[in-house]
C-alpha cells in the first residue's frame, strides 16, 4: 500500500504536481510515521510548492529520524537557503560535510551560501573541493565559480572558468555568452565580441537566446554604437519578456537612451526595472541621473538616496554620494 503512494506521489513530482505528491507522502506517512525518506519527500514537494515553513518542518522531521545521514543536512540548508537565512543554511551544510567529507554537493553548496554571505574566497574553495570530487551540478559549480571570481573583480579568472566549461563542451552558446560577457567586464571588447557572435551563431531565437542578445547589445554600447545596441537589447525583451534578468535587460536599455539624452524613455525603462527589483541601486542611480537632467532634483535627490541605501557596490555609492552633493 505503501510503495503504491510513494509511486504515485513521484509520478506527481515529475509533473510537478506538488499538491497531489504531497498528499500521498502524507498518506505514506499515516502508515509508517517513523520514515525518514517520506519526510524528505514531502519536504522537496512543500519547498517547491514554496510552502516553506512545512518544508522546513519536514526536514527537520527526517533528521530527527535519521540524524547520520548527510543529504537530510543538505535538503535543509537548501531550504534555508531559499529563504534567506544563509547562517542557519550554513550550519546544516557544515553539518553534511561534516558527515560525509566526500560529498561534493555538500561542498557545492556550501560554497553557494558562503558566496550568498560574501565570503568569496571560502566559496572558491567549496566550489573546487566540490569540483575535485566529481560533483555532476557542472553548471552550479561554473556559475558559483565565475560568480565570486567577479566579484573580486578577477575577470581573467572568471573567464578561465569558461574557458574551462567550453573545453567541456564547445557547442554550449551559454558557455560562449557567458565568456563573452566577463570579457566584456574586463574591458576586452575585441575578444568579446566573437564569443558573444559564436552564441547568437548557435542559438538566436529560444528564450535563453534573449541573455546573448543582451550581451551584444551592451558590447554595442560599450563601443559606442548606440543603434545597433537599441536594437540588440529591444531583441531581447521581445523574445523573453519574463527572463529572470529582465530587469537588468531595462537598465542596460535606459543607458543607452540616457546616453542619447532621451531621457523619457530611459526613465520608463527604469521604472520597469525598478519596479520588478526595487533594490536595483544601478537603477535607481540612473533614474536619479535623469531625473537630474531634466531639472527635477527633488526627484533626483529620492533616487540617490535609494541607490545609496541599496547598495553594496561602493563605486555606487560614491557616485550616488557625489550626485546628491551636486545638487545642493
Amino acid at each position: 500500500m505503501v510503495n503504491a503512494f510513494l509511486n504515485r506521489a513521484y509520478i506527481y513530482q515529475q509533473n510537478n504536481d506538488f499538491e497531489k505528491a504531497i498528499a500521498d507522502y502524507s498518506s505514506a506517512i499515516s502508515v509508517n510515521d517513523t520514515n525518514a525518506g517520506y519526510y524528505a519527500g514531502r519536504g522537496w514537494c512543500y519547498q517547491n510548492a514554496e510552502q516553506y515553513d512545512n518544508a522546513l518542518a519536514d526536514f527537520s522531521k527526517a533528521i530527527e529520524l535519521d540524524s547520520q545521514t548527510a543529504s537530510r543536512y543538505l535538503s535543509r540548508g537548501l531550504c534555508y537557503m531559499q529563504v534567506e537565512q544563509y547562517d542557519q543554511a550554513l550550519s546544516d551544510l557544515d553539518k553534511a560535510v561534516e558527515l560525509d567529507s566526500n560529498y561534493a554537493d555538500g561542498y557545492l553548496f556550501r560554497g553557494g551560501c558562503y558566496t550568498e554571505l560574501k565570503d568569496y574566497d571560502k566559496a572558491i574553495a567549496d566550489y573546487n573541493k566540490a569540483y575535485e570530487l566529481g560533483t555532476n551540478n557542472l553548471m552550479n559549480y561554473y556559475y558559483g565559480l565565475s560568480t565570486c571570481y567577479s566579484a573580486k573583480k578577477d575577470y581573467d579568472a572568471a573567464i578561465l572558468v569558461w574557458t574551462q566549461a567550453l573545453e567541456s563542451d564547445p557547442k554550449s552558446a551559454i558557455y560562449y555568452n557567458n565568456r563573452g560577457w566577463f570579457y566584456l567586464e574586463k574591458g576586452d571588447y575585441t575578444s568579446a565580441l566573437p564569443d558573444i557572435n559564436k552564441a547568437l551563431e548557435l542559438d538566436s531565437t529560444s528564450e535563453e537566446s534573449a541573455m546573448f542578445w543582451d550581451s551584444r547589445g551592451w558590447y554595442y554600447f560599450k563601443t559606442d554604437d548606440n543603434a545597433m545596441a537599441l536594437s540588440d537589447l529591444s531583441r531581447a525583451l521581445e523574445i523573453n519578456p519574463d527572463m529572470e534578468a529582465i530587469d537588468e535587460v531595462y537598465c542596460h536599455r535606459a543607458q543607452v537612451y540616457y546616453d542619447m539624452r532621451d531621457y523619457d524613455k530611459a526613465i520608463a525603462d527604469l521604472d520597469k526595472s525598478i519596479e520588478l527589483d526595487n533594490e536595483y541601486s544601478e537603477a535607481y542611480l540612473f533614474r536619479g541621473l535623469c531625473f537630474k537632467a531634466i531639472n527635477k532634483p527633488v526627484e533626483a535627490r529620492a533616487d540617490f538616496q535609494a541607490a545609496i541605501n541599496s547598495s553594496t557596490d561602493q563605486s555606487i555609492i560614491d557616485k550616488a554620494n557625489n550626485e546628491l552633493s551636486s545638487l545642493d
